[in-house]
């Protein structure tokens, strides 16, 4: 096999990890009641938030259906019913109060953790352990010089 067969294999069972990784965060978002769009918003949610200085801004419907690609009415439908979990909360926007800004409750930032812990743990843990030491070891030696060649 050449190097260019090589970088291609190598590419597609990336991608094969990550659809498993991505099953794997669904599973576990479903033991805590949430589908699987309701999960993925709490992700764009969590992902949009921004910080400056020591304020969080914090996406408004608009830019999170602008993000997710689905209609205003949809997204707001969507985060009611993550209200009416206590998962998240509208928030007068500061500098102009007709945009209503969408933040993540304490109880959704935990949440996220969790998922994401116990996510890992389910499905990274359980391959991991099932290779030897010194394959763990060679592995951990590749990935840590993968990621420092990535620019």
């Amino acid at each position: 096999m050449n190097k260019a067969e090589l970088i291609e294999n190598i590419m597609r069972w990336q991608d094969q990890i990550n659809d498993k990784l991505h099953r794997g965060y669904h599973e576990v978002a479903k033991k805590y009641g949430l589908s699987l769009e309701q999960f993925h918003l709490l992700i764009e949610l969590d992902d949009l938030n921004m910080k400056f200085d020591d304020r969080e801004i914090s996406p408004s419907v608009g830019e999170l259906a602008d993000k997710t690609d689905r209609s205003h009415n949809t997204i707001s439908e969507k985060i009611t019913r993550l209200e009416d979990m206590e998962l998240v909360y509208r928030k007068k926007d500061e500098k102009d109060r007709r945009i209503k800004r969408i933040c993540l409750t304490d109880k959704a930032k935990e949440m996220l953790k969790e998922l994401s812990y116990h996510a890992r743990k389910n499905v990274l843990e359980k391959a991991l352990l099932t290779f030897r030491e010194k394959e763990l070891s060679e592995l951990e030696t590749l990935l840590k010089e993968f990621y420092e060649r990535i620019e």
